[in-house]
């Protein structure tokens, strides 16, 4: 385990997920975050879970990631566990995963092996989300297709203090980090609808300890409103951009390329956050590069880029209200 590549991974999931105190011997439970043991070759991940703490054990694979057999399910081991008060009778429970999140942490292994890529992020992602279905339950979410008008309605029967996952409600999608010299790079993107919509995602996105911990949030939005249709006619004739605006968040002119980003895909009704964790190593113009990047790969991710939205394209009679700062 002395690979100085797994070593950068693990500062990156350090630099997102923070550190956490470990368990010790008193009635204190551990805090949320990362921790690995590099003699055991063992990834502890922590993270809040009901009334308690969930600790997720991997065992990374000695060979990990040089070698081929580092990328096969049966070299890897997973523990789970919820973790109570030390005070109580059951201090831990021993938990189970479904059979569907064993075929995704297979089929992340398998596909690590083409290129030898680094996979921790996504396996712990994917046990920690694979909790919190279970939690919440699965039969709020089912995946029939809704309109625009269905988002609104629910979206404003929601108070910002309710007790919601805010990641269903919007349809965010987290994109994949991108890692450079120790900073680490991650968007968040998702339709909105009103500029209502947008303080909701930014409070809800922020409201996670880790992003909140971030060096920068820099994020943009572009709202559309279709036109009306002409006299006689049946459909409305392209749409007025009726509201738009980005926030750098200390990374100087970050949040205008967003916006310029959106411009150029042309989007409609669209919001995208990039956070960055600084690494303490100056990256210059090519952060600027890794933010465009992250931005434009979630964007596709989502599905929110159109084949044919590759130039700009200009419209007569712009309604653009633009907030002031």
């Amino acid at each position: 385990m002395s690979s100085s590549i797994l070593g950068e991974e693990i500062k990156g999931l350090e630099s997102i997920f923070g550190i956490s105190s470990g368990a010790d011997c008193d009635s204190t439970l551990p805090s949320p975050g990362i921790l690995f043991d590099k003699e055991q070759g063992t990834l502890r991940f922590y993270s809040e879970y009901k009334d308690g703490i969930l600790e997720i054990k991997i065992s990374v694979p000695f060979c990990y990631p040089h070698e081929e057999s580092a990328y096969i399910l049966s070299s890897w081991y997973f523990d789970f566990h919820y973790l109570t008060s030390q005070n109580e009778s059951s201090p831990s429970k021993n938990l189970t995963l479904a059979p569907k999140t064993f075929k995704k942490l297979k089929e992340i292994i398998e596909k690590g092996s083409e290129r030898k890529d680094l996979i921790l992020f996504e396996l712990v992602k994917t046990l920690e989300n694979s909790f919190d279905d279970v939690d919440l339950g699965e039969k709020n979410f089912q995946e029939n297709e809704v309109t625009e008008n269905d988002h609104e309605k629910s979206r404003n029967n929601v108070k910002l203090g309710d007790n919601f996952d805010g990641d269903k409600i919007f349809g965010i999608t987290h994109g994949e980090p991108i890692v450079d010299r120790k900073s680490v790079f991650q968007a968040h993107v998702c339709k909105v609808f009103t500029t209502e919509d947008v303080e909701k995602v930014i409070k809800w996105l922020l409201s996670n300890t880790k992003i909140a911990r971030a060096t920068h949030n820099m994020w943009a939005y572009r709202l559309c409103k279709d036109k009306k249709p002409s006299s006689g006619g049946s459909f409305p004739i392209g749409y007025d951009i009726i509201s738009l605006d980005h926030d750098s968040d200390g990374e100087t002119a970050a949040g205008s390329r967003l916006q310029h980003l959106l411009n150029i895909i042309d989007a409609k009704n669209i919001f995208v956050m990039v956070t960055r964790w600084y690494g303490g190593i100056q990256l210059g113009p090519d952060r600027f590069r890794h933010i465009n990047n992250a931005a434009r790969q979630t964007l596709e991710k989502a599905g929110l880029i159109n084949d044919n939205s590759q130039k700009p394209h200009v419209f007569k009679n712009k309604k653009v209200k633009e907030k002031s700062k």
